[in-house]
């Protein structure tokens, strides 16, 4: 099942529903952000080729209608996200590393399992949240990485 599909079952028991916003080019971003406006609590966004080329332009536009991004991965909180949970990188590569080590040293390729990253890491920017808006609960604070 897609995360799509995932948050549309989700939500509805949490009193939130999805609002899809068509982007089909980065130059769109930033208008189909604003098009939220009255419209949204919050934006989220998976990592996406789209949004990632035109992030500021999406960061600008929610900061102007006060409303928190929330991503799925730490660099988008660096570069404006309220908040990100997401696999932590650091910890992507090493796993990665260790199945290439097996590779070098002879492993076929096919006898491999793919890994799947269940272990999250919850960022957040403290600056950020207020620049959008809302401010962080302490509980949250202390369970992050700061961004």
């Amino acid at each position: 099942m897609s995360l799509r599909e995932n948050l549309k079952q989700a939500l509805p028991a949490r009193g939130l529903s999805l609002l899809d916003i068509p982007a089909n080019r980065p130059t769109d971003i930033g208008m189909a952000t604003r098009s939220l406006q009255g419209r949204a609590d919050i934006i989220y966004t998976s990592f996406d080729n789209n949004v990632a080329s035109a992030f500021e332009a999406m960061t600008q536009a929610a900061n102007e209608l006060k409303l928190p991004i929330i991503a799925s991965d730490e660099f988008s909180v660096k570069r404006g996200a309220t908040a990100a949970l997401g696999v932590n990188d650091y910890d992507f590569g090493r796993t990665t590393g260790k199945m290439v080590y097996r590779v070098l040293n002879g492993e076929a390729v096919n006898t491999i399992k793919p890994e799947v990253m269940n272990d999250l890491t919850l960022y957040v920017s403290p600056k950020h949240a207020k620049t959008q808006g809302v401010s962080l609960p302490a509980e949250l604070l202390k369970k992050r990485h700061q961004c």
